[in-house]
């Protein structure tokens, strides 16, 4: 007696690998001519900017660098908080058994910690802590019973199943401009000190054509203010800049859920002066990325339950971890590799099943 499992090839997004690790970058900085002697470090700040990733088996090769900035407090005080900038070369990899060269990576990572060492009053060492994480992904196909042809009296259960694949992440850019004004009641801009953009009051919506996204950049300015009679001091000046964009995404009939995450990163900062000579505009270019991706949604039915009056039934096969919505994961157990009827004789009045 031979049974025929009628099999349904599915593709699926399966979890290969998840890894963490850090490494410690350091460099030696020098004063730059033109500035005074180094006494006090206020502020070290570094944010990281990857130029290259390159995917390759079993490893993933980086290159970029840490941009660094550091607020200091010069020997003769009257001059004020001093900034000084430089850069910490990024180029390295990073070890991930088992990935191949087509898998989808998520490749996150940040600034853990920074921390300087005054050599002398010209020279500063900053060492860098990193913090590198990586998720990588791969489409598989796997076969699913969802028929039996036999000519046994084996009976049959069968089941819907949803499975729910993540499309590729992409991404759309959106470049916004704009010029901000420091008003009247503050001092004019003598050197920015440090600035810093976020998103604020971000929306994004699903229409069946396209993905539209909009919302408000925050910018905080920290600059030292034009000398003066008083001597130079600091000023915070805060503005907010809208912008709007739209994806081109039609919206396709098994879509069941979308995401999209904004961020945004300043790419050009210049300080020119107004009608009156005075330096109060603040020429700003930022780059708004939009990162977004679709989850589709594929029913069918599959075989839940077999059985057959005084035979034996029994079954092999494997176990995947799938991506199925971006807050759970779950289990897809199929029973394909090996199903077979053992023709013992069995007490007919016994049956025996097996559970997928």
């Amino acid at each position: 007696m031979s049974v025929e499992l009628i099999q349904k090839l599915v593709d699926v997004t399966e979890m290969t690998q998840k890894e963490t690790s850090q490494i410690v970058k350091e460099r030696d900085m020098i004063v730059p001519d033109g500035k005074p002697d180094m006494q006090r470090v206020l502020l070290l700040d570094g944010k990281i900017r990857m130029d290259q990733i390159d995917i390759q088996t079993n490893r993933i090769v980086y290159k970029g660098q840490i941009d660094v900035t550091i607020l200091y407090v010069p020997e003769d005080a009257t001059a004020g908080v001093v900034k000084m900038t430089g850069t910490i070369p990024l180029e390295d990899f990073m070890i991930v058994e088992g990935l191949e060269a087509d898998n989808r990576v998520d490749f996150d990572y940040e600034v853990e910690h920074l921390h300087w060492n005054v050599l002398n009053e010209r020279k500063i060492n900053v060492k860098a802590i990193i913090e590198l994480s990586v998720e990588t992904t791969r489409s598989k196909e796997i076969s699913m019973v969802e028929d039996i042809s036999t000519t046994a009296p084996i009976q049959k259960k069968t089941e819907q199943v949803d499975i729910v694949s993540m499309m590729p992440y992409k991404e759309e850019k959106v470049i916004v401009k704009d010029e901000l004004t420091i008003p009247q009641g503050k001092a004019p801009i003598g050197e920015i000190l440090k600035l810093v953009t976020r998103i604020a009051e971000e929306h994004v919506k699903r229409t069946p054509d396209e993905l539209v996204f909009n919302g408000m950049i925050e910018v905080a300015t920290l600059y030292k203010t034009a000398e003066s009679d008083e001597g130079a001091g600091l000023e915070v000046s805060t503005h907010r800049i809208p912008f709007s964009g739209a994806v081109d995404l039609p919206q396709e009939d098994e879509e069941v859920y979308w995401d999209c995450e904004l961020d945004v990163n300043p790419t050009y900062v210049q300080v020119n002066p107004d009608y009156d000579g005075e330096d109060r505009i603040i020429e700003i270019e930022n780059i708004v990325t939009a990162k977004y991706t679709t989850y589709n949604n594929e029913s069918t039915e599959i075989v839940d339950d077999i059985y057959c009056p005084g035979k034996k039934v029994q079954g092999k096969g494997s176990s995947y971890l799938v991506d199925a919505h971006p807050f759970n994961k779950y289990l897809i157990k199929t029973l394909h590799m090996l199903l077979y009827v053992l023709l013992e004789k069995q007490n007919r009045n016994c049956c025996s099943s097996l559970k997928f």
